[in-house]
Parts: structure tokens; C-alpha cells; sequence
């Protein structure tokens, strides 16, 4: 992620706007693209979390390859069949359009290497390594990220992108696939296993989380591709800069969320609803205590930090800003929970709900940035989300643990926006009494002193009160919700 911050301006220079906002648009179409891919990886990990049976588990582990072997392999026909279409949709340079296609399709075919180091990824993970699984991906996209932008710099083009990611891809499929032989013996390929009854176990609760990988999907790529069709490949690029450390934070939240599922997955196995109440009330309010410093610094530097990064020309205005900082805390309050639907396992009114939240993303995205340009691209997710699958992810999540909606809401976000409210008034003089013309400088201050202001509110009562205790059980008292 902190490379990204670093290729960007690069990357920016050497290829241009137009470039650059294409590149864009092809990630998020891969987004789409995406969606043939069930979400065999949850249950792979599911079912490694709380499997009592070695020969049962052998027959979904080889089920589940295959069927997401096929899922890859159609991963590369919808994305390479799609591909002669979207000059249609998107109005490129017409002296560009052999490299324009090549990049598109070397980037499909990335996709599909995904889709099968998903599949060891979840393996990795259901055996709680979850330092191997989280870092696969982090490290195969920072390779190929980094080694194109620096051929880029030498002067290759848009080609160096996609070539740099297809190598990345291929290796880490290899890592993953080594390291999931040796952490679960049981894992093996002979088709004999493959099994038609856990075909069906897989096919019922892909569905529905199908549905719900729609709404993300369209949630997170939506703004990209509209802006793209209604304003440009160029206004993408805008769009892309002025929401970065929002993006970056909300991908953070997310991934502190997924290195919980497996744990989760194994209280909801064993039932222990007291330690599965627990650990959702402190995985939210840590989520929302962070989410909302990272929201609110953004919301004060952000286009300080743009001006320094790549240009005041790139900066989306205000009301963009304050729509990504939206998502950031729903991210970091809605997110966080909804791993204990994925672990519980029951997606039927989450899949259909996410329809109709994809649907509403769609319509008031396009009406939002017609009327409103960049800003509205951001504001039609974040209005679709909070009206349709955040008050149903409280509720349920509620309803799974044993405990009421509002309790939950109250002891996880709902204290630590309370204690954020003197550390926001602290980070708003600080930014006030500063001058911008320090630069950097100026960025780096505000943000230590939105971080102290937050240790003093939520960290210091509690080392102070627990200070005859040990320091292993006043570190552990840190992460609980007090």
C-alpha cells in the first residue's frame, strides 16, 4: 500500500492521465469480471477451521479444486470475450488501441491466477497461517506493482504493467501451492474424490454469497467505470488520487477483518457464544476506533497531501473527500462484523439484500455523478450501503451472538465515537495553528498528534488503571473494549 503512494506520481508522469486512468478502469472492470468466482475460498477455510472428519474433509478439499479450477478457466472466457467491447464503452485514443487491448487481456489473464492462489490462500488460512495467507497476496501484488513502474520509468509503457503482474501472479500460485502441500496433509487432487453430494454443499451456500459479492463488487467499481463512461478515462485518474488514503485505510480495516474469520469461524463451530460476543464487541471497537482517527486525518490533510503528492490538478474537491472518509467508517463499523455471517453460513436474506443494494448503487451512482460530477461517484455506494446492508449486518450479527442490535452497536462503535470527539477537536487546532507551508512537515504533525490525542483518550486510562498488574495482562487489557 505504501508503495502505491510511491508509484503513483511515477507512473502518472510516464504514462499520462489517460494512461493511467485506463489502467485504473481495467482494475476495477477485473472487479466485475470477478464475480464468476463463488467464494469457494470461505468455505475451504470453513471447513478446515471445524473439520472433525480427515476422509470428508479430502473429498470437499478435491471438490472445491476443480470447481475452482473451472471458475478460473471461466474467469479467462468472460474476461478475454468482453475485452473487443470496451472500446465501445470507454473512448480511447484510437492510436493506442493494440496496447490497449494487449494490457487488458495480459490483465485477465492475472485475474485467473487469482482465482486458483485463492483457493491455497484459504487452505493457508483454515489452518490459521495467517501470516502465509496474508502476505501471498500483499507480496505478489507489490512485486508486480513494483517492477512495472520501474520499466515504465525506463521508458517500456503500459505493457510493463500487465507483464509485471502476469510474473508476480505465477509465482505466487507456486509459493501458495507449496506452502498448502505442506501445512494440510489431507489436501489431495485425485479426481476418484471429487464428490457430486459436496458439489451441492458448495453450489447452496455459493449462491448466496454470490449475491453478496455483486454488492461489493459493484460497490467498490462501480464509481470507476461510471466516471470513466460519463466524464473520461482522465477524471478516473482524479477520482483514483483524491480517494487513495481512503481506499488504503479501508483496505486495511478489511484485512484486520478477514485475518478474523478463521478464529470466528471456529467459536461458531464450537458455539461458545460468550467468547463469540467478546470477540466481536473488541474487533468492532478497535475497527471503529481506528477507522474514525484514519477518517477524520484524512478529512483534514487530504488535500494538503494531494497538492504535495501529484498536483492540485488531481484533487477531487471536498465533498469527494468527505463521501471516501464515509466509506471509511462503514468499512470500519459494518465490515468488521459481517464475518460472522461469512462464518455462521446462513447468506439467504444477505445474498438477496445485496441485490437490491447493487442495484441502488448503480442508479444513484450514475444520478449522483451527473448531477454532481466526482463527487457524486463516491456518494451513491456509501448512500446505497448504509440504507440497505448495514442495518441488516447489525441485526443479524446481533441475532447470531445472543446479545441486542443496539447493545453491539453502543459497545462497539458507539463508545469509541464518543471518546474520538476530543481527539477530533484536538486535531482541528493543531491543523489550525500550524501553517500548511510547512509541507510534509505539516502532514506528519497533524497526524502524530491526531494519534496522541487518541492513545491519551482511549489507551492512558486504562494503562493507568491497570498499572500493578504485568505488562503482558496490561497489553492484553488494550485490546478489549472498555
Amino acid at each position: 500500500m505504501l508503495l502505491v503512494f510511491v508509484a503513483t506520481p511515477i507512473l502518472l508522469r510516464h504514462l499520462g492521465e489517460t494512461d493511467y486512468g485506463f489502467w485504473m478502469t481495467v482494475m476495477q472492470l477485473l472487479g466485475y469480471i470477478g464475480l464468476v468466482d463463488p467464494g469457494l475460498g470461505l468455505q475451504v477455510t470453513r471447513s478446515i477451521a471445524g473439520a472433525n472428519d480427515d476422509r470428508l474433509l479430502q473429498r470437499f478439499l478435491a471438490t472445491a479444486f476443480y470447481s475452482q479450477l473451472g471458475f478460473a478457466v471461466l474467469f479467462l472466457g468472460v474476461g478475454w470475450g468482453i475485452g473487443p467491447l470496451l472500446n465501445r464503452v470507454i473512448d480511447l485514443p484510437p492510436g493506442g488501441l493494440s496496447t490497449y487491448g494487449t494490457s487488458y487481456f495480459l490483465a485477465v489473464s492475472v485475474g485467473a491466477c487469482g482465482v486458483v492462489t485463492g483457493y491455497f490462500v484459504a487452505i493457508l488460512a483454515g489452518r490459521q497461517r495467517l501470516v502465509a495467507s496474508s502476505l501471498i497476496g500483499s507480496i505478489q501484488q507489490t512485486l508486480g506493482l513494483a517492477a512495472g513502474t520501474l520499466v515504465v520509468s525506463l521508458g517500456a509503457g503500459l505493457l510493463a504493467l500487465p507483464l509485471s503482474y502476469l510474473i508476480a501472479a505465477l509465482g505466487a500460485l507456486g509459493v501458495a501451492y507449496l506452502l498448502a502441500r505442506r501445512h494440510e496433509p489431507r489436501l489431495d487432487f485425485r479426481l476418484g474424490l471429487v464428490s457430486r453430494s459436496e458439489f451441492s454443499s458448495l453450489a447452496g451456500f455459493s449462491g448466496y454469497f454470490q449475491m453478496a459479492k455483486v454488492a461489493f463488487v459493484v460497490l467498490m467499481n462501480t464509481p470507476s467505470l461510471v466516471i470513466a463512461a460519463e466524464l473520461g478515462p482522465a477524471a478516473v485518474a482524479v477520482y483514483v488520487v483524491t480517494a487513495r488514503l481512503a481506499l488504503t485505510s479501508g483496505g486495511l480495516i478489511a484485512r484486520a477483518a478477514s485475518s478474523a474469520f478463521p478464529g470466528v469461524s471456529e467459536l461458531v463451530a464450537q458455539n461458545d457464544l460468550a467468547a463469540l460476543r467478546r470477540v466481536v464487541v473488541n474487533i468492532q471497537f478497535l475497527a471503529a476506533r481506528i477507522g474514525l482517527l484514519m477518517a477524520l486525518v484524512i478529512l483534514v490533510v487530504n488535500e494538503t497531501f494531494i497538492n504535495l503528492w501529484v498536483g492540485p490538478s488531481l484533487y477531487g474537491g471536498m465533498i469527494l473527500t468527505l463521501s471516501v472518509c464515509g466509506m471509511v467508517v462503514r468499512d470500519a463499523i459494518v465490515r468488521t462484523v459481517g464475518v460472522v455471517i461469512f462464518a455462521e453460513g446462513n447468506m439467504r436474506w444477505l445474498g438477496w439484500l445485496s441485490l437490491v443494494e447493487a442495484v441502488m448503487t448503480v442508479v444513484l451512482t450514475i444520478a449522483f455523478t451527473r448531477r454532481l460530477g466526482l463527487a457524486g461517484a463516491a456518494l451513491g455506494p456509501l448512500v446505497a450501503t448504509t440504507l440497505v446492508i448495514s442495518p441488516y449486518s447489525f441485526w443479524r450479527v446481533a441475532q447470531i451472538i445472543g446479545m441486542p442490535a443496539s447493545a453491539l452497536l453502543w459497545r462497539g462503535a458507539g463508545r469509541a465515537f464518543l471518546r474520538t470527539i476530543p481527539a477530533f477537536g484536538a486535531l482541528l487546532i493543531v491543523a489550525e495553528c500550524l501553517p500548511k507551508s510547512l509541507g510534509w512537515l505539516w502532514i506528519l504533525i497533524v497526524g502524530l498528534a491526531a494519534v496522541a490525542a487518541n492513545i491519551a483518550m482511549f489507551d492512558l486510562p486504562i494503562l493507568l488503571r491497570t498499572q500493578r498488574q504485568e505488562w503482558s495482562q496490561r497489553f492484553h487489557a488494550l485490546f478489549e473494549a472498555h
